[in-house]
């Protein structure tokens, strides 16, 4: 049974949150040595969290592994636009809500395109 959109971008949210988690940390660990098993496993888990995503589309390991950074960065900014888009709103400026929210659903069809690019067999070029 294959997965549906809705599950897939559930995914791609978590991942994204994950990743903005890790960077968060990352920036903290250096005054506070003691959350450095705090920062292992948010990775270790973020990394766990990737696989399965790349499971839900089927795309090659080498392929997802190569392009881990393309797709890193889309579900970060993905996290961005949204939190941009509401505080836009809530700043009262319709224009930048509207821009973002407009980014958001671009990179939530750029993910999706780029993950079956990957599962169709995209990106061999970049795996040797």
């Amino acid at each position: 049974m294959q997965a549906g959109r809705g599950l897939r971008e559930e995914a791609l949210w978590l991942l994204g949150h994950m990743i903005n988690l890790e960077e968060h940390l990352d920036e903290f660990i250096a005054a506070r040595p003691e959350l450095a098993d705090v920062v292992r496993a948010v990775r270790e888990n973020r990394a766990a969290l990737a696989e399965a995503y790349r499971r839900l589309y089927g795309a090659d390991e080498g392929r997802f592994r190569a392009m881990w950074c393309i797709i890193k960065h889309a579900a970060s900014a993905l996290i961005h636009a949204q939190e941009v888009a509401s505080m836009a709103a809530q700043h009262g400026d319709p224009e930048l809500a509207a821009e973002a929210s407009k980014l958001l659903k671009d990179l939530l069809g750029f993910a999706d395109s780029f993950m079956e690019f990957l599962k169709e067999g995209g990106g061999d070029e970049c795996t040797g």
